[in-house]
């Protein structure tokens, strides 16, 4: 029972210190996209095509510039993933008219994805509305993955370590209550030359 109980233990400890990484290593991810986003969306930065390359491969993540009906007037994304495009259209219509940075996650082809879309509020540029970034969470699923084997790994060989010094532990305290026992046994059987 005891082994059972330290080991149902274990489980709940690794599965919630999975579950730990991944949402903080999700929010990280999410905090930078709208720090990025709430910078360019400032309008104190130009937003030339090269520059938002340049950003969206510092960051691994594709950028798009909307128009004010809600369009796309620009994006990162290359035209091999035009049905990603859409996709991300949809969900920027849903959220493009929104007051302040949102964080949303969205799944296309079986792959999840976050995005992050921030209003304009510098009045220099009227031809966007508001900059989105996009990017996928196969890596931070993956960087979960690792560390989920490696805590795995490491609780297993805890738990092994544990078991087998508290094998040894209550060995060393079963052991002589069982000769005394056994003493006592023999003593009950008339045997007076016994000495503990």
């Amino acid at each position: 029972p005891f082994t059972l109980a330290l080991v149902m233990a274990a489980l709940f400890a690794w599965w919630t210190a999975t579950n730990i990484v991944e949402s903080t290593l999700e929010q990280r991810l999410e905090g930078q996209l709208k720090h990025a986003a709430s910078v360019l969306a400032e309008g104190n930065v130009p937003l030339t095509p090269e520059l938002l390359r340049r950003l969206g491969r510092l960051l691994r993540a594709d950028i798009v510039l909307i128009r004010p009906d809600g369009s796309q007037s620009f994006t990162t994304l290359a035209a091999h993933e035009a049905p990603l495009g859409q996709a991300v259209g949809a969900v920027i219509k849903r959220y493009a008219n929104l007051p302040s940075a949102v964080g949303t996650p969205f799944i296309f082809q079986q792959i999840p994805y976050l995005m992050v879309i921030s209003p304009i509020t510098g009045a220099r540029d009227q031809r966007y509305s508001a900059v989105a970034m996009v990017v996928s969470l196969e890596e931070v699923r993956q960087a979960s993955l690792s560390a989920a084997w490696r805590l795995g790994g490491a609780t297993f060989i805890s738990i092994l370590i544990l078991a087998i010094f508290g094998h040894y532990l209550a060995r060393g305290i079963t052991g002589p209550v069982r000769e005394l026992a056994l003493m006592a046994s023999r003593i009950a059987g008339g045997d007076r030359s016994v000495r503990a």
